[in-house]
């Protein structure tokens, strides 16, 4: 390939919108599968908050170091960050 191929850069073009596409198409499958769980009453933990020792947010006054709590539908607090995620990965993936 040269570096003054024009068609070389089309070609880039094409395939960086095509990534692009592939990439919105598999966070609009996420959003639907998210929205379907929230339908059924599934909290997927989409926000939360972590300890704090001067809490800036209210769970956060009950939160211990480590802990996290969910701010999204279910309030849950877990004993640590990888304990919410894999809460979260268990419905989602």
């Amino acid at each position: 390939m040269y570096d003054d191929d024009p068609g070389a850069d089309l070609e880039a073009l094409y395939t960086a919108r095509l990534d692009a596409d592939l990439e919105m198409a598999e966070m609009a499958a996420t959003a639907d599968r998210i929205h379907r769980l929230r339908t059924k009453g599934i909290c997927t933990h989409q926000s939360w908050v972590g300890y704090l020792p001067k809490p800036v947010h209210e769970p956060q006054k009950q939160l211990t170091p480590g802990q996290v709590a969910c701010t999204d539908m279910c309030r849950r607090v877990f004993a640590s960050e990888d304990d919410l995620i894999a809460d979260a990965e268990e419905h989602l993936l």
